[in-house]
């Protein structure tokens, strides 16, 4: 059955009433029409439902079933990653979203590459947005993850005080693996865990010793050197694997 999103101030009065992109992929794309059932959900809630009518720039959906349609996950983590190079940001989003991170941070760092000015920041994370939706879209969730303003890598050492497990990925300096460090933390599900993945080069000296001194754990993620992009994948599947 087709899926779609929508904020939550279009439901109401047991009907969902789909606009923009979402009434374009139903009429034109999925060639939907009155009377096929969806299912939508709105970031709260999931919905099962009957289109009663379907242009291209509107859609009307009748309630029949609403609660979640699927489980979220009650994981509760969240991912800082030093800004890469070109779009590989949009990959990391679209794959940490489908496996249950419930919040991205992008970070500057001492070796981010890619520095974007104030408006090219706003148009990177309306799109990082639209990634995670569409990624939330596809692999069933509920919820949307939050993706926050870019933020550099000193302020993300002080978030850690919200966390109740905290690491940080190193290629060296560590003596703990990741798996081996979570094991020994043992970090309830709905417990906040935090990980910090580096940019291309890694983290700094300077940034691990002040990791360490904000009680952040230096964990290594094998005996290979990842990439940004297949760090931040690999840290969800082993905290995935960890739990579930």
């Amino acid at each position: 059955m087709s899926r779609f999103y929508c904020p939550p101030e279009k439901v109401r009065e047991g009907a969902i009433y789909l606009d923009g992109d979402e009434a374009h992929h139903i009429y034109k794309v999925m060639r939907l029409r009155p009377d096929d059932e969806v299912v939508v959900f709105d970031g709260i809630k999931g919905y099962k439902g009957i289109i009663t009518s379907a242009a291209p720039k509107s859609v009307v959906v009748r309630i029949i079933k609403a609660g979640r349609t699927r489980p979220e996950s009650e994981l509760n983590v969240s991912i800082a990653i030093g800004l890469p190079k070109g779009k590989k940001m949009d990959l990391i989003v679209q794959k940490c979203t489908e496996l249950g991170v419930k919040e991205i941070i992008p970070m500057k760092t001492e070796r981010s590459v890619v520095l974007p000015d104030n408006k090219d920041e706003g148009k990177k994370i309306k799109r990082w947005l639209e990634i995670a939706r569409g990624a939330s879209k596809q692999s069933g969730r509920i919820k949307i993850p939050a993706i926050s303003g870019i933020t550099v890598f000193k302020e993300v050492a002080k978030l850690s005080e919200s966390f109740s497990a905290v690491f940080i990925g190193c290629v060296s300096g560590a003596d703990c693996a990741f798996k081996k460090a979570l094991k020994d933390k043992k970090p309830k599900r709905k417990d906040g865990v935090l990980f910090l993945v580096g940019p291309e080069g890694g983290f700094s000296k300077s940034e691990i010793e002040l990791a360490k001194k904000s009680k952040i754990s230096p964990v290594y993620l094998g005996e290979r050197v990842l990439r940004t992009e297949t760090a931040a994948i690999y840290v969800m599947s082993v905290i995935n694997f960890f739990y579930d």
